[in-house]
């Protein structure tokens, strides 16, 4: 199933301590089974986001790395499990299924970047947040896309 591609806003965010509130504010009106599918260019922000809403829940002092090498990392926090996944490495369908993505995902606050390659297989409540790079140091764009049951619960910044 492919995830809808309705624009539903748009952040203008001009520095890397608004990208850290933003994900904090997501952090904190998730659910289990969300999806976040993170697009955007290499240092566009999307490990940035997804370190600073891990660490949201799981606590400051937490190590997050990104899972460009091992490819899926998983954090426990108090209410909820967090899978954060890097597909760039990935380049067939069969080595997404080779690494078990979507069953892992079960249950879980899912953090996906460069999802490009998975599009057509996440879940259909995925939100889709494309990052932008501005033309000021630290500014980005983001536009966020998905279906209409997402627009009561996006943050207000």
């Amino acid at each position: 199933m492919n995830v809808p591609r309705n624009l539903l806003t748009v952040y203008s965010l001009t520095s890397e301590s608004e990208t850290h509130s933003l994900a904090q504010a997501f952090a904190a009106s998730s659910r289990t089974d969300d999806c976040f599918a993170l697009k955007g260019d290499l240092g566009s922000g999307k490990t940035t986001f997804a370190r600073a809403f891990i660490r949201a829940l799981v606590g400051e002092d937490t190590a997050v790395s990104s899972p460009t090498f091992t490819l899926i990392q998983d954090y426990s926090a108090p209410a909820i499990d967090i899978l954060h996944a890097d597909l760039y490495r990935l380049e067939t369908r069969e080595e997404i299924d080779a690494i078990g993505l979507i069953d892992q995902m079960a249950g879980k606050i899912s953090l996906i970047e460069w999802p490009e390659k998975i599009m057509s297989i996440l879940p259909e409540q995925a939100l889709v947040l494309e990052w932008q790079i501005g033309e000021r140091e630290n500014a980005r764009q983001l536009h966020i896309y998905g279906v209409s049951e997402w627009k009561n619960r996006l943050p207000k910044i």
